[in-house]
């Protein structure tokens, strides 16, 4: 919402209970100086030579508004898959939105953001990454010597105090969509605070390339698609401690899978197919796998091209980051932590809290910034590699690993690698609307109350696009959702990339390109009725969010608010 410089005359009575819209709010630009938050730079100083720059625009900046144009991104999603129509959404539990495909075929009629500075000399969109991630650690460097201005960043308290009035006679659902742009940046500081040893970055918009598709079984490109892009609302760096167990477990299950009965890992399959057994054409080895690392885990996996061991070691490293990555618990503040559900999640919070004890809270000093550009698959083919390469010294594996498991105090990582996982938060209004009559003086006495559902019990299948998409576009394998209420506190929830689900969308999202965006016709309500792969991916949305990992939850007594965040939930109208 605009400031405006002319004098705000309230139209309320002094007595009127208004919301404060702000209440335990910090500002971007004030989780900018936080030492475990990588900040991106002013868009005015981004160089821009294509879709790969556009993750380093500031998301409210007005330029990465413009970068929407023709762009199919996840505000526009379940529109174009036609999740929002009234006998679709009824089965998903969403809200309903009559001919919602016309709204993401009017947008995707747009031309594309044309960049005004480009010629055919300003140089290639790589070497304008490499500029901007310097850029990047430029900036991040430049905001600890600023640390002592965290408390002059921010709104003045008039301008909050207009915003919140305005608001609050617009009406509930104002305030509630207001509300969780405005606490967006507290609750990433939340999130910091549950992963003190990881960075938190700020994005912009990841486009998908032809090569981020899921070639394998699609049967067409990228020309058949429109342009996607996604937007989340930052991504999390861990730093996964990888151990001697790890690559010797790993090593011997590659030699296994390789050895009898193992028919290719170049197969794709979901966490259902891998209980389903043999019968539903999956071997016993992918149940041994599934039974190291836990079915929910393996049965997501994505195979990677190429020869029968490298596409297995990919397989198998794959799984070994997914379970150090379930390691990382919540260890910053009070929770109750429900994360690393094998049978060894015990030992391995052990391991995990002497690691991050002798490796210490992360700071912006000490901190890797990890370029943008990274992706899950790289972590995966560097682990890969290094599983491969340890065949010759597999015996050595071995007794390292006895080692470690005879004596937990001289535990140490073999290899460190360093993972994203890409976030998403959705916050929920507490407030509610009571009443309103009129007060002296011509004024409004306007009443709201407290009425805080709490944190979300579970995900709702309509998000569940929304998050694949996010996976696709920035190269994640999976996402962090958490959902905050402000006095019953935070539930987090970890949902898994799930590639048969991707390649139902990029088929539904073909149709919707083919048929109707590039013939310039007008899609109706009943648009895929005729698909006989859709109801599908329906039920598949629905399943997906039934998936989602219950990761932890945090009373709201032991959430630590930011300094400068406001604590009134109301605001004084006698002053």
């Amino acid at each position: 919402m605009k400031k405006s410089n002319a004098q705000f005359k309230t139209c309320l009575g002094p007595s009127s209970k208004l919301p404060n819209v702000y209440w335990q709010a910090i500002s971007t630009q004030q989780l900018r100086h936080y030492h475990s938050f990588i900040a991106l730079p002013p868009a005015t100083d981004v160089t821009i030579r294509g879709p790969e720059s556009y993750r380093y625009v500031r998301q409210e900046d007005v330029l990465w508004s413009s970068l929407h144009a023709g762009v199919l991104t996840t505000g526009k999603l379940s529109q174009a898959l036609g999740l929002r129509e009234p006998h679709v959404a009824q089965r998903i539990s969403a809200p309903k939105v009559v001919n919602s495909v016309k709204e993401a075929y009017v947008h995707l009629l747009q031309p594309p953001w044309f960049n005004p500075n480009y010629t055919e000399t300003s140089g290639k969109e790589g070497d304008a990454c490499e500029f901007n991630e310097r850029l990047r650690i430029r900036y991040n460097s430049e905001l600890i010597a600023q640390h002592d201005q965290l408390s002059k960043e921010g709104e003045s308290e008039s301008d909050k105090r207009r915003v919140s009035e305005l608001l609050g006679l617009r009406g509930t659902t104002a305030i509630r969509l207001t509300w969780g742009t405005i606490q967006e940046p507290s609750s990433l500081h939340i999130l910091m605070q549950m992963f003190p040893s990881a960075t938190l970055e700020e994005v912009g918009m990841f486009n998908v390339k032809a090569s981020d598709l899921p070639t394998q079984n699609l049967g067409f490109g990228s020309s058949e698609l429109p342009s996607l892009g996604a937007s989340p609302d930052a991504v999390i760096s861990h730093r996964l401690p990888i151990f001697a167990t790890d690559l010797q477990e790993g090593r011997e299950m590659i030699d296994h899978m390789m050895s009898g009965g193992f028919r290719s890992p170049l197969m794709s399959y979901t966490s259902t197919s891998v209980e389903a057994g043999p019968e539903a054409g999956v071997t016993t080895s992918h149940h041994s796998l599934g039974a190291w690392l836990g079915s929910q885990v393996v049965g997501n996996m994505t195979f990677s091209e190429g020869s029968q061991v490298g596409s297995t070691a990919w397989c198998v490293a794959e799984a070994v980051l997914k379970r150090a990555l379930s390691r990382v618990t919540s260890k910053g503040i009070e929770t109750s932590d429900l994360m690393g559900s094998n049978s060894q999640g015990g030992a391995d919070s052990v391991v995990l809290n002497r690691v991050e004890a002798a490796q210490g809270t992360t700071t912006r000093v000490q901190a890797k910034i990890v370029s943008l550009q990274t992706t899950w698959s790289e972590s995966v083919s560097h682990l890969a590699t290094k599983l491969l390469a340890s065949r010759d010294n597999l015996v050595e594996l071995r007794r390292a690993a006895t080692h470690d498991s005879q004596n937990m105090a001289a535990l140490d990582p073999v290899l460190w690698m360093d993972v994203r996982e890409v976030v998403e938060v959705k916050n929920h209004s507490p407030f509610a609307f009571k009443g309103q009559r009129k007060a002296k003086k011509g004024r409004l006495h306007l009443e709201y109350r407290i009425a805080d559902p709490g944190p979300m019990q579970s995900l709702r299948p309509i998000w569940m696009p929304q998050l694949q998409m996010h996976c696709l576009a920035s190269g994640a394998a999976s996402v962090l959702l958490l959902t905050r209420s402000a006095t019953k506190g935070v539930r987090l929830f970890r949902v898994y990339r799930d590639t048969p689900y991707i390649q139902l969308m990029l088929t539904c999202l073909r149709e919707f390109q083919t048929r109707a965006v590039l013939q310039k016709v007008e899609p109706t309500t009943d648009f895929y009725q005729n698909c006989h792969w859709y109801p599908e991916i329906i039920e598949r949305t629905v399943q997906l969010a039934q998936e989602a990992q219950l990761v932890a939850q945090v009373d709201s007594r032991s959430v630590k608010l930011p300094v400068h965040a406001d604590d009134n939930a109301f605001w004084n109208l006698n002053r």
